[in-house]
């Protein structure tokens, strides 16, 4: 009997450290995969989970998970408030998934691998979590990165409306070109897209429904409005004022944190005429960009400058936009 007991626990205790052993969380963050995105991300979401009392974040990768644990200590310092948990396993595999309670998830971050054909694996991942068994209407809340615009279609019909797709190659060339037509924008872009200063939010409350955007852009005193998310649609940026908001939708602001968005009963006068500017002559500049080195992301970058450059802009050589 005793060395029934030693065998149980003895194999229970190598479970535990080798990252196989179930996952009882609720309401926590999953990360699939392993590569060196993954600091980046931890440490945004532990800055999120700031005013959170119990974060919780859950990586499954295919390192050990005792080396998972402690390259997430060393390279993402000052985690307080949020709850690290990781787990060796595959993330295409069904039997990996179900140990990390998914069901119960608020959401899941699927990382592109670095491969010949990662958005391939992207899939498979997005299929293995689909396959897996949950309760009648479970319904998942993912983001996938893709690395290819031409595997976007059949991803929008694998992921169906449960998945948020990232094409991040199109993305960055985005940014890059902006940023370089642009001095000081990327302070801007950090600025929104990280958790350190104010941020972008989705917000939606009974008081708004019935009015239009116009009205409700001065019922905030300390965030700014941008656009509006109407019920099944892609969202909007600064619609026409007249936009009504109905019952769903929702609003996207700019505010310090996600419990400090303010709504006021009645409108607030922040706004000044004489700043107000009407100014329709825009000079375009012929320019000429420099690009140093060659990747799969230039043909993109040009194009995205292309959008902003005057007529007879170039980069040095013979082509010209």
């Amino acid at each position: 009997m005793i060395s029934v007991i030693s065998n149980g626990l003895q194999g229970r205790i190598e479970a535990l450290s080798q990252g196989r052993s179930r996952v009882i969380e609720n309401g926590h963050t999953v990360i699939l995969g392993w590569n060196d995105q993954v600091f980046t991300i931890v440490e945004e979401l532990c800055r999120a989970n700031n005013n959170q009392t119990n974060g919780c974040i859950v990586i499954m990768g295919d390192e050990n998970k005792s080396l998972m644990e402690q390259q997430v200590r060393e390279r993402v310092p000052g985690i307080s408030h949020t709850r690290i948990v990781c787990r060796t396993g595959s993330p295409m595999d069904v039997s990996s998934l179900a140990i990390l309670s998914l069901a119960s998830a608020k959401s899941i971050i699927i990382l592109s691998p670095d491969n010949d054909d990662p958005d391939a694996d992207v899939l498979k991942m997005v299929l293995a979590i689909k396959r897996a068994p949950v309760s009648p209407g479970t319904k998942y809340h993912i983001v996938a990165q893709l690395r290819n615009s031409i595997n976007s279609t059949i991803a929008q019909v694998v992921g169906g409306d449960e998945v948020e797709w990232l094409l991040t190659e199109d993305i960055v060339a985005k940014v890059v070109a902006q940023t370089c037509h642009k001095s000081g924008l990327s302070l801007i872009y950090t600025d929104l897209m990280d958790f350190s200063g104010d941020e972008i939010y989705f917000f939606t409350h009974p008081d708004l429904e019935g009015k239009t955007f116009g009205e409700i852009l001065n019922l905030f005193e300390k965030n700014a409005v941008m656009g509006i998310q109407k019920l099944g649609q892609a969202p909007q940026l600064n619609p026409p004022m007249g936009t009504l908001i109905e019952d769903g939708d929702q609003i996207f602001l700019i505010a310090e944190d996600d419990d400090m968005i303010y709504l006021s009963g009645e409108p607030v006068d922040i706004t000044d005429p004489a700043a107000i500017q009407n100014n329709n002559e825009v000079s375009e500049n012929i320019e000429t960009v420099l690009v140093l080195g060659w990747n799969r992301h230039v043909a993109k970058i040009l194009r995205e400058l292309d959008n902003y450059l005057g007529t007879g802009s170039k980069y040095p050589g013979d082509r010209q936009y």
